[in-house]
């Protein structure tokens, strides 16, 4: 079920992106891991210079532009709903 949820965690930063600035098909989404004592707690998602930060426990989403300021957070749940919603217009 993670690999689900970070490949739609994927491609909606890919799309928030894309919706404000060009970016090439193939730029890479660079990934980190985040750790807090020592456990899994989440992961950065960064494309041109955009995050997405998710936390598991909190099953909370953070969006960040390029100068570092939050744009907005949500649930998990609310971001993959938008995720759906997006793609099914489209």
């Amino acid at each position: 079920m993670l690999s689900n949820t970070t490949d739609k965690i994927r491609t909606k930063l890919r799309q928030c992106v894309e919706s404000r600035v060009p970016i090439s098909s193939d730029a890479d989404i660079f990934e980190t891991t985040l750790i807090r004592d020592g456990m899994y707690c989440g992961r950065r998602f960064s494309l041109a210079d955009f995050d997405i930060v998710y936390f598991v426990e909190e099953r909370q989403i953070k969006f960040y532009n390029p100068s570092g300021q939050l744009e907005s957070s949500c649930s998990l749940e609310q971001f993959l709903e938008e995720s759906e919603s997006i793609r099914r217009a489209a």
